[in-house]
């Protein structure tokens, strides 16, 4: 029976940035449609399910993380692997971080929104 090889140090950091690169590209797209929704309920003046601004915080909540991980990865990057793993790259981390606050931008905005559809219940 063959067993799976375990993953070197550099393939596991290279794995954690391909899914935070991915999930930072996810988060663009769902923030766009939470401010889709807080416009629709905005124009049409009535109020936003209650299901709707919870997602919608606690998404807001998790950019946070999601950014404050991505520093905390490049700083760990920096000070631990770079002298291991000379040829490893992290811009999919340096994109992840610079997307991040744009995608949160976009969910404040929407997160403003719902607010506002709350005063008109």
């Amino acid at each position: 029976m063959v067993q799976p090889q375990p993953l070197s140090k550099a393939d596991k950091i290279i794995k954690v940035q391909q899914i935070y690169f991915h999930i930072s590209l996810a988060l663009i797209p769902v923030s766009i449609v939470l401010y889709t929704i807080g416009a629709i309920f905005a124009r049409a003046v009535t109020a936003t399910p209650r299901f709707v601004i919870y997602v919608a915080t606690y998404l807001f909540y998790y950019h946070i993380a999601h950014f404050l991980f991505g520093f905390f990865s490049i700083f760990y990057y920096i000070h631990q692997i770079r002298k291991k793993v000379v040829k490893m790259k992290i811009y999919k981390t340096i994109v992840g971080i610079l997307i991040t606050p744009v995608s949160a931008v976009v969910l404040y905005a929407a997160i403003l929104l719902i607010a506002l559809t709350q005063c008109a219940a």
